[in-house]
């Protein structure tokens, strides 16, 4: 799983990190050739917050089989 933060940083001028109300762009694949993004709020630390968008993306599409990235958003 890829992390990415650049878009974050530009708008904010520093990296992610703390408490807070985040949105995360999640990007997952069924290991046959189909990709899914969807965007997907949690609050909490950002380590706490990015493992529950995760989970609800992943129970929100049950044929996802691997996350391949995720993004925070500004």
């Amino acid at each position: 799983m890829e992390f990415i933060s650049t878009n974050y940083e530009f708008a904010h001028g520093r990296k992610p990190k703390g408490y807070g109300r985040w949105i995360f762009k999640i990007t997952g694949t069924d290991n046959e050739g189909s990709y899914l993004t969807e965007q997907v709020e949690a609050t909490g630390k950002l380590a706490e917050a990015r493992r529950m968008a995760v989970r609800e993306f992943k129970a929100s599409s049950n044929r996802i089989k691997r996350i391949v990235r995720v993004e925070v958003e500004p």
